[in-house]
């Protein structure tokens, strides 16, 4: 039955709760940061009391500007990954490099089309792209006045962030939060058009328009019975990927094989690796994966975003984490690693937003 005539049968307040601002409404994971982190607010303030400083969380990782709070450097950090853990990666200069000179790296590191492109600095998503040719690249590259990542495009089949610490001159950390992402996808009928599939599915409902304004899936196809398809190959929950708690399987051997990459990285102890793998059990032997970027003190808890987890264990999980950066952070304070003026934290964060707008805007 095609999607519009499923949507008939619904009653008014099914289809009323079904319409994009109840389901945004109605599901916290969708509100935005500012209101999800309002609470967080006193948090914050609490462990400043305790650290005399409102700017503690900048000692948790001295290798990232403010600890990886905002304007950290993707390559920066990246380079301090074991090399066999990351993707071919190209740093790309936006005011000096050409795309001829992005594609004659792309061949002395042996990779190519498809690729990823991503802001230099950026979050949740910002200006990342799946780049298919040059025509695109070259796009790309013209409509964005920032510093860029091109990385080759990793096709293994799962997706996750592991929220990772460790405590400074210790020899073993913890992991704290395991997110699996399921990326946006529709099931084909036989009968339903990739819009009407789309219509029908709440999480995939909020980015139709986006859709239809990228022009890159014909949204009027009808798929075959039993079709999987694929709509959104970023795993970014803004893109409606679907983050799930994976917390179970947090054991020993998943702990020591990221003992083992941290371990090689120098002033960074607190982070989320946001990684690709084939099998679970492969990644926790420290095999058949990719780590696609590593986020600082900004990193969330990501598998408080499954649907249905409740707001309120969720602050809870904010809170410990909130207190796991303070340790680490008083920790390096007494090896004499200094808390970042507040002056400097307040022009960072202005920069931050100016960024932010200009980079939207382009």
């Amino acid at each position: 039955m095609p999607g519009k005539e499923k949507s008939r049968k619904k009653g008014f307040l099914q289809r009323l709760k079904d319409t994009p601002f109840f389901i945004k409404l109605l599901n916290w994971e969708y509100w935005s940061t500012a209101v999800v982190y309002a609470p967080a607010i006193p948090m914050w303030l609490y462990f400043s009391l305790r650290a005399r400083a409102l700017t503690f969380f900048s000692a948790a990782n001295p290798a990232m500007k403010m600890g990886g709070l905002v304007l950290a450097s993707k390559i920066d950090i990246l380079n301090r990954i074991p090399e066999e853990f990351i993707p071919k990666t190209i740093f790309v200069d936006h005011k000096k490099l050409k795309v001829t000179d992005i594609e004659r790296q792309m061949i002395e590191k042996d990779f190519t089309y498809p690729v990823i492109a991503k802001p230099d600095v950026g979050e949740r998503g910002l200006k990342v792209q799946k780049i298919e040719n040059s025509s695109d690249l070259t796009n790309y590259l013209e409509s964005n006045a920032f510093d860029f990542l091109v990385q080759e495009f990793i096709t293994l089949p799962n997706e996750s962030g592991i929220l990772y610490h460790r405590l400074p001159d210790a020899s073993t950390g913890m992991i704290t939060s395991v997110c699996l992402k399921e990326t946006l996808k529709v099931t084909g009928d036989g009968v339903s058009s990739i819009l009407e599939l789309m219509e029908e599915s709440p999480r995939a409902k909020l980015q139709i328009n986006r859709m239809q304004e990228s022009g890159k899936i014909r949204l009027d196809r009808i798929p075959e019975k039993d079709e999987i398809l694929e709509l959104e190959p970023i795993g970014n929950h803004n893109r409606g990927t679907m983050f799930l708690n994976g917390n179970h399987l947090i054991d020993e051997e998943l702990t020591a094989t990221f003992d083992m990459i941290s371990l090689q990285m120098k002033d960074l102890y607190y982070g989320r690796f946001d990684l690709k793998y084939n099998t679970f059990e492969e990644l926790k032997q420290g095999r058949n994966f990719k780590i696609m970027e590593l986020n600082g003190v900004n990193s969330e808890p990501a598998h408080i975003y499954q649907p249905g987890y409740s707001i309120f264990k969720a602050y809870g999980d904010i809170y410990r984490h909130l207190k796991i950066i303070y340790a680490i952070s008083k920790k390096q304070r007494e090896r004499g690693i200094s808390f970042i003026p507040f002056r400097e934290f307040i022009q960072s964060i202005y920069q931050y937003f100016s960024y932010k707008r200009r980079a939207k805007a382009l």
